[in-house]
């Protein structure tokens, strides 16, 4: 069953959307989810970006690595780097999260109806052992880590050239802030 997460860096899960078979590639799950919907009809601000593997697409809110066909540039080189040295949350939240609730695997779970809501469930205790643990108030969760709804405008849902070509220009320019 696919899981798709949103995580910060104290590894606590800002969004999960689950429900599809593992055998459903992670582009198609991400235009699904809530999150996807979200993001493309309420551009968000210029500042908000979410980072994603190469599976998803590139787009001005969600960056992905540069795809590496042997000819990066020194500057796309290290934007891959800072990349996945900062993603590798996400991949450390989701592996605290299986590691926590390993006994999860071994349910005898025959209604596949109610697999995503248990894999929720194990998200929702993920957070509340995480934030109990850590002593983090409430507080602390606040819109820095949520998103910020703008004005709904055409620069965020232009044609898809255009959005693909906006995203590579905002890839770029973050790319050359790195350096």
């Amino acid at each position: 069953m696919q899981l798709q997460v949103v995580a910060d860096s104290r590894l606590v899960l800002l969004d999960a959307y689950t429900g599809y078979p593992g055998s459903v590639h992670d582009a198609r799950v991400l235009r699904a989810s809530p999150v996807f919907r979200l993001l493309t009809s309420n551009c968000p601000p210029a500042s908000f970006h979410l980072l994603g593997d190469s599976a998803y697409p590139l787009t001005t809110f969600l960056l992905t690595p540069y795809r590496d066909n042997g000819h990066l540039t020194e500057e796309q080189r290290n934007y891959n780097k800072v990349h996945a040295s900062t993603r590798v949350d996400v991949e450390r939240a989701i592996g605290l999260l299986k590691g926590k609730w390993r006994r999860l695997k071994y349910l005898d779970m025959h209604d596949v109806d109610h697999i995503p809501q248990v894999i929720m469930a194990a998200c929702v205790l993920h957070n509340f052992v995480l934030l109990t643990e850590r002593h983090v108030d409430e507080d602390e969760i606040d819109a820095d880590d949520t998103v910020v709804e703008a004005d709904n405008n055409d620069a965020c849902m232009s044609e898809a050239s255009n959005v693909v070509a906006d995203a590579e220009v905002y890839r770029r320019a973050i790319a050359s802030l790195l350096m």
